[in-house]
């Protein structure tokens, strides 16, 4: 689901910078618990739309890494264009090499890695390398470094598909991480799961699991969970 998204609090020059966004970015930056976080790394911004969010909802420092040049500009505008900019800043490069200079640390490291809707892979094997994560490899680097980049007390917070979940669980085990929120995300109240949102922690922690529902089981007709979440972030809710 992708729609035009504006913040209630500032809006950005359409005619230079329109963000078109999909509702995975949304619902992971308005559902990640912030706490007291001071310092976020947004891995994998784009245009910067789930750093946008979280600048909204607290008063960290966060760093967005993106490796596309032109996804990576459009970011740098839209940070400059927003009521942030002194709290934003966006680096160009990857940022799994970026996880691996040791002053990098973290209070949150932040995700919504790349993926084709029903884990399909691209015809183009370059463009599937880059940005799909279907094989099981890609999530144990997203996971990799998502821990560098993180503090001992930190977290980690990603979106990804409910396809494969038990599997992907397993891999956060590896990786050190434990897992404290797993959120099952449906398109409606009759639908499948489509979607998991997790919170993971350096730190032993007693595991939550939720469900959410975008929309009730009349088309275009939000859940209140929904609502509440993205209440201060869509114009027209």
């Amino acid at each position: 689901m992708n729609t035009w998204f504006q913040f209630k609090q500032f809006k950005i020059n359409q005619d230079r910078c329109a963000m078109k966004v999909g509702t995975d970015g949304v619902l992971l930056g308005t559902w990640l618990p912030v706490g007291r976080a001071n310092r976020i790394v947004d891995m994998g911004t784009g245009t910067g739309l789930i750093s946008l969010i979280l600048a909204q909802r607290s008063s960290a420092r966060i760093t967005a890494v993106e490796s596309d040049m032109e996804a990576a500009m459009q970011a740098a505008e839209n940070f400059a264009s927003s009521p942030w900019p002194e709290r934003l800043e966006c680096m160009v490069g990857d940022v799994h090499e970026f996880s691996l200079l040791p002053e990098n640390q973290f209070d949150l490291a932040v995700c919504n890695p790349p993926y084709f809707p029903g884990d399909l892979l691209p015809p183009d094997d370059a463009r599937s390398k880059a940005r799909h994560m279907n094989q099981e490899e890609d999530w144990i680097m997203w996971l990799t470094s998502a821990f560098r980049l993180t503090a001992v007390a930190g977290k980690a917070a990603f979106v990804i598909p409910s396809d494969g979940i038990e599997s992907r669980l397993e891999r956060v085990a590896d990786a050190g991480f434990y897992t404290e929120q797993v959120v099952s995300v449906s398109g409606n109240e009759i639908k499948k799961p489509k979607r998991v949102l997790l919170l993971l922690s350096k730190q032993p922690i007693h595991c939550i699991e939720k469900s959410l529902a975008i929309e009730t089981h009349e088309r275009g007709i939000y859940t209140d969970a929904f609502k509440k979440l993205v209440k201060d972030f869509y114009l027209n809710l």
